[in-house]
C-alpha cells in the first residue's frame, strides 16, 4: 500500500509540475491535490520516519527536475508557509504526527461517552498504527507557533543558508514587506526558485564553486575582473553592471513610483504599465508639481542637487526630494543614512529659495534580494499612505530584475520564454 501511495504521489507531482501555474497556485495544487492522498492514510497505514523522508526528497527532486526548486537551495526554509519566507508547501512529516494527534484525540474523547470507543481503546495495544492504549500528550495551544519557530531557527543556524533569515531578522527590517512577492505568489515557479536560490547565496557564482564545492579555480569576476565574484558582488557590487543593468533596475523602480503618484494627485486617469511607461519632466496642477529626474537649482552651489523625483505641494507649501536606491542588504541602513545627508544642503537651500513651510528628504530603498526597511515604509507612509500593490510591484521588479542580471552574468539557469515574460511583464496589479 505504502509503495502505491508513493507512486499516485509522484505521478500527481509529476502532473502539477508539468502545468503553467503561476507560484501560489502551483503551491495550492500540491497542498490540495497531492498531499491529502497521503494524509488520509496516516493512522491508518504505517509510515515510518525514514518512508516519510523518501517522500519528501521525491517532492524536492521533482520540482528541481523542472526548474521548480534550484537543487542547492536551503532544505531547512522549504518547510514554512509564504508569511515566513517560503512556499507554503504542507510539511509531510509534521502533517503525519498532526493527523496521528488528532485521531487519537478523537478516540479518547469519544471513549469518555461512548462504550464501544472506550472498549476499542482499552484493546488496542499496539494492534493498530494509533496505538490507542496510549493517551495522546498534552499539546501546548501555540505548538504550532513554536513548531515554526523552531524551524527558522534551524534554517538560521545554517552558516550559508542561515543569512538570508538573519538578514531579514535584522533591527530596522519590516519583515511583512519584505515577504509580500511571496505571499502573492504571483510569480512563475522557475522565476521564483531562482530568486530564492539567490536569497541562499547558491548560485554558482566563481566564489561559490571555489568556496563551497572546493574547485581549483581563480573567483575573480568575469565581467569587471577585479573583485571576486561573489553572489553579492553580482547584484549590486560589479561597477561594470552598474551603468547598464543596475540603472535600469533603479529606474524601473521609480517609474512604478513616478506612475503610483501621477494616479493619485489625478494627473491621469490611465497611464501605461510600468514597463512601457515614460515618465513627463514636469507635470503639474493647481495643487501640485512633480519633476522628474531634473537637476534643482538653488542660490548656492550643492554637491547633490538631482533627485528622481521632486513632488511640490502648493497647498501646503511642503516639498518631498524622493531618491531611490537598491543596494546589496548589508548596505541599506548606510545607503539610507547616506541619502538624507547628501540631500539635506538641497533641502536646506530649497526652503529659502522657494519659502516652503517644509522640505522631507524620502529615502527609497530595497535591497537587490527584496528586503525592505522600515524607514521605506514610513517614507511611503508620508508620501502617499502606502498601498501594498505599489510596495510589492517595486519589490517584484528589484527581484525579477535581479535575476535576470544573475541568470545574463553566470547563465547558470535556462532562460526561459517564461522567465523572460516574467521580468517584461509583471504579474502585478500596478
Amino acid at each position: 500500500m505504502i509503495e502505491k501511495l508513493m507512486e499516485e504521489f509522484t505521478g500527481r507531482i509529476n502532473k502539477i509540475v508539468r502545468t503553467k501555474l503561476n507560484s501560489r497556485n502551483l503551491t495550492k495544487a500540491i497542498n490540495t491535490y497531492a498531499v491529502p492522498l497521503l494524509t488520509y492514510s496516516f493512522g491508518i497505514v504505517k509510515w515510518s520516519k525514514t518512508e516519510l523522508e523518501s517522500l519528501e526528497r521525491k517532492l524536492r527532486v521533482i520540482l528541481a527536475q523542472n526548474n521548480k526548486l534550484h537543487p542547492n537551495a536551503a532544505i531547512k526554509r522549504q518547510k514554512l508557509p509564504r508569511t515566513a519566507g517560503d512556499r507554503g508547501i504542507i510539511d509531510i512529516s509534521s502533517q503525519h504526527t498532526k493527523q496521528i494527534y488528532g485521531l487519537k484525540k478523537y478516540f479518547h474523547q469519544k471513549a469518555q461517552e461512548s462504550e464501544i470507543h472506550r472498549a476499542i481503546e482499552e484493546a488496542d495495544k499496539g494492534y493498530t498504527v494509533l496505538n490507542l492504549n496510549t493517551k495522546p500528550p498534552q499539546r501546548n495551544p501555540k505548538w504550532n507557533q513554536e513548531a515554526m519557530a523552531e524551524k527558522i531557527s534551524r534554517w538560521k543556524q545554517k552558516s550559508l543558508h542561515g543569512r538570508y533569515p538573519a538578514e531579514i531578522e535584522a533591527e530596522g527590517v519590516d519583515k511583512m514587506a519584505s515577504f509580500m512577492w511571496l505571499r502573492s505568489g504571483s510569480l512563475f515557479p522557475e522565476t521564483e526558485g531562482f530568486i530564492m536560490a539567490i536569497q541562499d547565496q547558491v548560485v554558482s557564482t566563481k566564489n561559490y564553486k571555489k568556496y563551497i564545492q572546493k574547485e581549483d579555480i581563480v573567483d575573480t569576476c568575469r565581467v569587471c575582473g577585479k573583485k571576486s565574484e561573489t553572489i553579492q558582488h553580482i547584484i549590486a557590487g560589479c561597477e561594470a553592471l552598474a551603468s547598464a543593468e543596475y540603472t535600469e533596475r533603479h529606474n524601473n523602480v521609480a517609474k512604478i513610483l513616478h506612475r503610483a503618484m501621477v494616479l493619485k494627485y489625478k494627473k491621469k486617469t490611465v497611464v501605461e504599465p510600468y514597463y512601457k511607461y515614460e515618465p513627463e519632466k514636469l507635470l503639474e496642477d493647481d495643487r501640485f508639481k512633480v519633476y522628474w529626474d531634473r537637476m534643482i537649482m538653488t542660490n548656492y552651489t550643492v554637491a547633490f542637487n538631482r533627485p528622481d523625483i521632486t513632488v511640490i505641494d502648493k497647498s501646503t507649501g511642503r516639498i518631498f526630494l524622493i531618491d531611490v536606491a537598491v543596494p546589496n542588504t548589508s548596505n541599506v541602513e548606510r545607503t539610507l543614512k547616506t541619502k538624507i545627508e547628501k540631500y539635506a544642503p538641497l533641502a536646506s537651500g530649497m526652503k529659502k529659495q522657494m519659502k516652503a513651510t517644509a522640505v522631507t528628504v524620502l529615502p527609497i530603498v530595497i535591497s537587490a534580494t527584496g528586503i525592505v526597511p522600515e524607514k521605506t515604509m514610513k517614507s511611503l507612509n508620508t508620501l502617499m499612505r502606502w498601498n501594498s500593490y505599489i510596495i510589492e510591484a517595486m519589490q517584484k521588479t528589484v527581484l525579477l530584475a535581479t535575476a535576470w542580471i544573475v541568470r545574463r552574468v553566470i547563465g547558470e539557469e535556462q532562460w526561459t520564454e517564461k522567465a523572460q515574460t516574467s521580468y517584461s511583464f509583471g504579474y502585478y496589479p500596478l
